[in-house]
């Protein structure tokens, strides 16, 4: 066997191997930390069976661990894509291996200062293997920093050194922090929160130094980076905000990235609020976002779509696209700046006003032209499109529009375009020139058409387009009695288009208005045979009638066929629903008296004939809203009694009913909504109610319940889009309506949408008491293992998350049916639960702990399941050994645990 200087010489040399290699060659970086790993495993028996000679090289293996720690750190810095995961690995390995060199070199050095460097050295390699995805050696290295710490904060060997309190509370944050990020990696939970929150105490804040506390941020961002729900994401950055306020000189740091970093965290707060409808939130922290770093596009992007949700005044949102174009010039080729000041442009347009998206057009075509000289400029053709645009659909005068138009036609003609880009902008000037025609502003149409014919092309298509045109133009001359303009228009159509119907009825109209009958009629049988040619011919005849021209009339009147109309006879709906309201108010008067479940049916027949008779009526007429005022208030007060009846089934028909007249409203208000949503919300209750009755088709009611919880929900979006004040989840109903649903969809067995019903209810942040409910319903009904785990799971997830002084008794009750249903089909997924809840127990501190009784049914319930994993199940069974009295039953799992190990062969 090697000595120990010939083991150590062998290390040093791989280790000025590795120092050569170059960041590319991880794969052969790797073999050699193998190598030197196993080199100090020699090291560490020779100590064992030569101490002397050893120690006499503390000093080198000391020096060895240094050089191999420092070469990771050089690594990590040069660490760029696409090469990084790889190096993420190796420095992972080197740390590794630097670290037991160290560890070994320390292991007689019992000093405080020596043993908070170990941890510290432990918690950062447990970070580098975090970041090279192998989360179980991240464990194992924070257990070791967890071990060297005072008993106040986790059991400490008895042979290590006493650490100062501050220092120890220091190393405390980090670990917990890390342990958090350790632990959201693994698999998002609850129990990452409370290692966060248990690392950002305030008493612990107060020790830590600027790079620690940043430290702390950059997990926090990358823990929110990673979560998928809107909720969790601002949870972790609301963590990194409060630390960043806790020392605000760790901000004013430039070379840091932390600034950034910070405005980064608040735009993604912002943005994060605002997809929860929370606007005035998501514009604080965007503001907030704005003031640390001016320079972050997307920012004012977002803040302009939060200003348009407030209804903000207009030249809020000039100033907003005005500070970015000022702030963030456009570069040469960012197609994503450039995206973004499209959506800037396009909100100012819609909300704004048009003249300030035209002149924001202009802003960046003067920065393209200043920074980018030369005949094609990157995006110039997609301003170009857009102002053309805006400069035919702006509200100005229409001979200033055109001229600006033909201006920028002219400037758009000297460039080299593409023919798709030329043909849009054709298309957008023929528009105007239409909707000119539509409003009869005939010589601003003609206007329009020739600036649109001034970008056409010698090809087929556009031939063809050009005849069409130049057809317009003979329309809007003919209507200014421009008769000879309106022929040529119509003759140069014709030479590109010979056979066209238009084109003859054109001719048609020029020949009428000269008194030509014979040549008039004879360009309409020119017409061919095709499905729009009864449609000219009743215009055709339309316009002989206007003319007073008999003769033309009675030719046209020979091609076409009149068709029947039905005319319906008008009633008097109002005397009618006068009587229909007194039979209301008797039989009403009766039921009152008598609760016959039979006059209820009178009622709702009277009631269904009253909304028929309104929803035909006319809205214009002054007696209608007042009449189903009345009758939603009749069948909505009735339903109500019905209820309290106990008539549950006719209530739910007089909430059906109640809720199609809410809908006769000509205007939907606050009110009427509100309405409409409680409506909906009964009728949900009521159609739950009937499912859960023996005596009903179970079937039928939850289809019908289903129904009313899709309108339900409708009706609070519709609510919250009237009213943005409305825009928050603690609304009661949205609330029940998620217990609701659950149930609805646990009885018709569709197990598939349990889970997207649970995410809804996290979203809106429904109590705990929501989650305990769902968990009861699944364990009451016959429901798949994996639906019991994932709900049971999410309850005990919301109790961790929502409650902070909940009750450890009940929520190990909870856990017990979680373990049981994990332990059926799941058993890797139990071992993960052993995992999450050895964590709690460990890191619980308060007066109440644990239940001792619940931890002895967990080491039980792991050592006697699984034969065919008994060591792996041993071994979770005695991690929890050390959380309860000593027992003869954790003698007998050691003693169980020693004989699977003896009877593992060894090689």
């Amino acid at each position: 066997m090697l000595g120990t200087d010939s083991v150590l010489e062998k290390a040093t040399d791989l280790a000025q191997e590795i120092h050569n290699v170059p960041d590319p060659q991880c794969e052969r970086i790797l073999g050699m930390c193998v190598e030197i790993a196993k080199a100090v495993q020699q090291m560490h028996s020779l100590q064992q069976e030569k101490p002397g000679d050893f120690e006499r090289l503390v000093d080198r293996i000391d020096d060895f661990g240094v050089r191999l720690w420092n070469e990771s750190v050089d690594r990590r810095a040069r660490a760029t894509a696409p090469n990084e995961n790889k190096m993420l690995t190796v420095i992972a390995h080197l740390r590794d291996v630097a670290f037991n060199l160290l560890k070994l070199s320390a292991h007689n050095v019992m000093d405080a200062k020596t043993n908070c460097k170990m941890m510290g050295l432990a918690i950062k390699a447990g970070k580098s293997w975090v970041d090279a995805g192998d989360l179980d050696k991240a464990e194992t290295c924070y257990d070791i920093a967890s071990q060297r710490l005072p008993p106040k904060f986790q059991e400490q060997q008895k042979d290590l050194p006493h650490v100062p309190p501050e220092q120890a509370s220091k190393l405390t944050a980090l670990l917990f922090a890390h342990r958090a990020e350790r632990e959201w990696q693994k698999a998002p939970s609850a129990v990452a929160f409370r290692l966060i929150n248990q690392a950002t105490s305030s008493e612990l804040l107060e020790l830590l130094d600027d790079k620690e506390l940043s430290t702390i941020i950059r997990i926090c961002v990358a823990c929110g980076k990673f979560a998928e729900k809107s909720p969790e994401r601002i949870q972790w950055y609301t963590t990194a905000l409060e630390v960043f306020g806790h020392h605000s000189n760790i901000a004013k740091k430039p070379r840091s990235g932390l600034m950034a970093l910070k405005a980064e965290i608040l735009m993604d707060m912002a943005a994060s609020h605002f997809s929860l409808n929370a606007v005035d939130t998501g514009e604080k922290f965007i503001n907030l976002a704005l003031r640390e770093c001016p320079s972050l596009l997307p920012a004012y992007y977002l803040k302009c779509k939060i200003l348009v949700q407030k209804g903000a005044q207009p030249f809020l949102l000039e100033e907003a696209f005005e500070a970015a174009a000022r702030n963030c010039p456009l570069a040469r080729e960012d197609a994503a700046d450039f995206k973004i000041f499209m959506g800037m442009i396009h909100i100012l347009a819609k909300h704004a006003n048009q003249q300030s998206a035209l002149k924001s057009i202009d802003t960046l075509l003067a920065q393209n032209a200043k920074g980018m000289p030369g005949p094609r400029r990157p995006y110039e053709d997609k301003l170009i499109i857009s102002k053309l645009y805006l400069l035919a659909s702006m509200e100005m005068e229409a001979g200033e529009a055109v001229t600006r138009v033909e201006q920028a036609v002219t400037e758009f003609t000297t460039q080299e375009f593409g023919p798709s880009t030329i043909r849009t902008c054709q298309l957008i000037i023929w528009q105007a020139g239409d909707r000119a025609s539509q409003a009869h502003r005939w010589e601003d149409a003609i206007a329009w058409y020739k600036c649109s014919l001034a970008l056409f092309l010698d090809n087929p298509a556009d031939v063809r387009n050009a005849a069409i045109l130049r057809r317009k133009m003979a329309y809007a001359l003919f209507e200014l009695g421009r008769l000879e303009e309106a022929r040529d228009a119509c003759t140069q159509a014709a030479s590109d288009d010979d056979i066209s119907a238009v084109n003859e009825f054109l001719f048609f109209l020029i020949a009428l208005e000269e008194g030509k009958d014979d040549k008039a009629l004879q360009h309409l049988q020119r017409v061919p045979q095709e499905s729009g040619k009864i449609d000219i011919f009743i215009n055709a005849a339309d316009r002989a009638f206007k003319k007073g021209n008999k003769t033309v009339l009675k030719g046209i009147l020979r091609e076409i066929v009149i068709s029947d109309i039905d005319w319906t006879e008008a009633t008097n709906k109002q005397s009618l629903l006068v009587i229909l309201r007194c039979l209301l108010r008797l039989t009403k008067k009766t039921l009152d008296a008598s609760n016959d479940v039979a006059l209820y049916e009178e009622i709702c027949l009277y009631i269904k004939k009253s909304y028929e008779l309104l929803r035909d009526w006319s809205q214009k007429d002054a007696g209608f809203q007042p009449e189903v005022d009345w009758l939603f208030r009749m069948s909505w007060n009735l339903g109500v009694g019905a209820a309290t009846n106990s008539h549950i089934e006719v209530a739910c028909r007089l909430y059906e009913m109640t809720s199609s007249i809410l809908q006769l409203f000509p205007e939907q208000t606050v009110q009427t909504l509100q309405s409409q949503k409680i409506c909906y919300f009964a009728l949900l209750v009521g159609r739950v109610t009937l499912a859960r009755r023996e005596d009903m088709e179970f079937a039928e009611q939850l289809q019908k319940g289903d129904s009313a919880l899709k309108s339900l929900r409708q009706t609070i979006a519709d609510l919250r889009r009237l009213d943005a004040t409305l825009a928050s989840d603690d609304d009661p109903a949205l609330i029940q309506s998620a217990y609701l649903e659950f149930e609805i969809k646990v009885k018709m067995r569709l197990w598939e949408d349990l889970s997207k019903v649970i995410e809804f209810a996290d979203t809106i942040n429904a109590p705990v008491q929501i989650f305990e409910r769902m968990a009861d319903i699944v364990t009451r009904h016959n429901c798949p293992s994996a639906v019991v785990f994932l709900t049971v799971q999410v309850a005990l997830d919301a109790i961790l998350k929502r409650d902070p002084s909940f009750d450890l008794g009940k929520f190990s009750q909870w856990f017990r049916v979680l373990v049981r249903t994990a332990l059926v089909n799941n058993k890797p997924a139990a071992i993960g639960l052993y995992e999450q809840v050895k964590t709690i127990i460990k890191t619980s501190t308060g007066e109440v702990n644990y239940p001792e009784d619940e931890i002895s049914w967990l080491m039980i319930t792991a050592c006697t399941n699984d034969y065919m994993n008994a060591r792996t199940w041993c071994e979770l069974a005695l991690s929890l050994a050390d959380y309860v009295k000593e027992s003869a039953q954790a003698d007998e799992m050691r003693r169980s645990y020693a004989e699977i190990l003896e009877s593992v062969p060894t090689s």
